[in-house]
């Protein structure tokens, strides 16, 4: 019988490593998103973006493909040159 990926997941967090992990990540994937989403709709690259909070396009793009774990001074810097709630 094939698993669809939900179905999959469903399984693995059975085991309480993986659940911890998955919701570990999550919380970085919707960090990504909202960040993405927001400087989209302020029409900024993320070369705009960056020199708006004073950092580099290429922590953003990290920050935006989760190559790397934001630190909270990098959200604070981008949330205020988004004009954004932190």
């Amino acid at each position: 019988m094939k698993m669809d990926f939900n179905q999959l997941i469903q399984e693995e967090m059975k085991d309480r490593g993986f659940a911890r992990e998955y919701y570990h990540q999550a919380a970085y994937f919707r960090l990504a998103d909202e960040l993405i989403l927001l400087r989209k709709k302020r029409g900024l690259t993320q070369r705009e973006l960056a020199e708006k909070a004073g950092t580099t396009q290429a922590v953003g793009s990290r920050l935006e493909n989760v190559s790397v774990h934001a630190s909270l001074e990098s959200v604070v810097k981008l949330a205020e040159a988004l004009n954004s709630v932190v």
